[in-house]
């Protein structure tokens, strides 16, 4: 999975509207932006994606150190 981070402008008060979002991401050899809704959405999908299957703080903690204690032995 590369690292991605996606990018949501609050509406300014210079401006009739917002930015439209966008997502930046970065790869070994170089960066990239996307601005499509499409891409956007896509992106919007995958971290809710990931977010479900993610572990809680505690149980996330809980697992590190079961895993760091096996290294220490």
């Amino acid at each position: 999975m590369q690292l991605y981070i996606i990018l949501d402008f609050a509406q300014s008060e210079r401006q009739n509207g917002t930015e439209p979002p966008i997502v930046y991401t970065e790869k070994t050899i170089g960066t990239m932006f996307f601005e499509e809704e499409d891409a956007v959405l896509r992106y919007r999908e995958i971290h809710a994606c990931l977010k479900q299957s993610a572990l809680a703080e505690q149980p996330s903690r809980d697992l590190l150190r079961q895993v760091a204690r096996r290294y220490e032995q």
